[in-house]
């Protein structure tokens, strides 16, 4: 088929790329938000899923003319494999398709590449994408491999430590934990995942966020949560930050049996930092580790964990709703949203102190708790609306 003249009638295509996955296997079984692949066939081993947008946002619906091609680079050049124009049905923006070996020979041969897909005769622009090494060459996976999709695993004796460029996490069990409290970066220090940009890192002081990305996490533009050794974890952040960084990253809030399971035999006094009441860079106290290869998940900061529940001294005695609690000040914008039957009472500042308002779990300590801090410290007063200097918070990946 040859390249098409002019688009298609319909709506124009723009914003096109949603999502994008290789898989290694013509079927695959799902397992909340993961996929196993089911063997590796003897042609067409890898998997394109896209989803496709017109100029509103709205998915796609009806037949496109559309190409694939690999680089070994972010612009320019010649491309190591390429498809022909292939006429394609798109529902609902779901758009699948099987590549041939040939894709399948420059994912093994070069590892890193860039996918370029274009539709009708709009371009996509360039993804950076990873080898699938695993998953391209086992006959058959009954469970999920080492590390998550994305992540190559590091030569760490003890420990199952993943890295995609800088990023790092560690397996605990049948998830994956950041190696290190987070970093919250721009698009340019995210790098596509890799963390490893020359873009601007956020939470070093109050507020330092500004509008685009505000206490409410209602952001204009994105933010994201990097694990990084050796720098600063971000403070001054709420809960509604810290959970968009790490949904941007395309990881989530660690919940608190998740955070609970990665801190186990973590040591405390003499080997955290739990009394020099300023964050510490990720991984300095090199023995403030737990028994899965996490760090600094005693002192340094408070983190954040995805549990929400009531707490304080205010009880009530039936299911009376508070006048929105939720604090109205600039940048927070959390309208006259109201809570019920809230039975308790948390911060929302320094010192301001709201009934009705639900508390937002805080794990591990800081700098300043001394030997209180430990692994079943627990801090249940305050709202997910507050901030502070030695509060910060990590992801996990299931």
């Amino acid at each position: 088929m040859s390249a098409p003249k002019k688009l298609m009638t319909g709506a124009a295509v723009c914003a096109l790329l949603m999502g994008l996955s290789l898989l290694g296997g013509l079927a695959g079984r799902h397992t909340g938000r993961g996929a196993i692949a089911a063997g590796t066939p003897s042609a067409q081993p890898l998997q394109l899923s896209l989803y496709l947008t017109d100029d509103k946002g709205l998915p796609l619906n009806g037949t496109y003319v559309i190409k694939n091609e690999l680089y070994t680079q972010a612009s320019g050049g010649t491309p190591v494999a390429d498809g022909t124009w292939t006429s394609a049905k798109v529902v609902h923006g779901h758009y699948r398709s099987y590549l041939t070996n040939k894709f399948h020979d420059a994912v093994k041969a070069h590892g890193d590449l860039w996918l370029e897909t274009t539709v009708n005769t709009k371009s996509l622009g360039r993804q950076r994408i990873g080898a699938l090494p695993y998953a391209l060459e086992v006959s058959l996976a009954p469970n999920r491999g080492p590390c998550p999709p994305g992540y190559n695993q590091a030569k760490i004796t003890g420990y199952t430590v993943c890295k995609r460029g800088v990023d790092e996490v560690v397996r605990v069990g049948s998830y994956w934990v950041d190696r290190y409290e987070a970093v919250v970066m721009d698009a340019a220090g995210y790098a596509d995942g890799w963390c490893d940009g020359v873009g601007k890192q956020y939470g070093a002081k109050v507020d330092d966020h500004g509008a685009d990305f505000p206490d409410n996490g209602a952001w204009i533009k994105p933010r994201y949560a990097c694990s990084v050794a050796g720098k600063t974890p971000s403070r001054h952040v709420t809960w509604f930050q810290a959970q968009q960084a790490c949904v941007n990253a395309g990881k989530h809030l660690c919940t608190n049996a998740q955070w609970q399971g990665a801190a186990t035999v973590t040591p405390g006094s003499g080997s955290c930092n739990i009394s020099k009441k300023v964050a510490a860079p990720a991984g300095y106290h090199t023995s403030c580790i737990s028994s899965w290869g996490a760090m600094d998940m005693v002192g340094n900061l408070w983190e954040w964990v995805d549990w929400w529940d009531q707490a304080g001294k205010r009880w009530q005695t039936k299911n009376t709703a508070e006048v929105s609690p939720w604090p109205t000040g600039t940048g927070q914008a959390y309208g006259l949203d109201k809570t019920l039957g809230i039975n308790g009472t948390a911060l929302t500042g320094a010192s301001s102190w709201a009934p009705g308002m639900p508390a937002a779990a805080m794990r591990g300590g800081n700098a300043s708790e001394g030997n209180a801090a430990g692994v079943f410290s627990v801090n249940l007063r305050n709202g997910p609306v507050t901030s502070g200097d030695l509060l910060g918070f990590r992801c996990c990946i299931d």
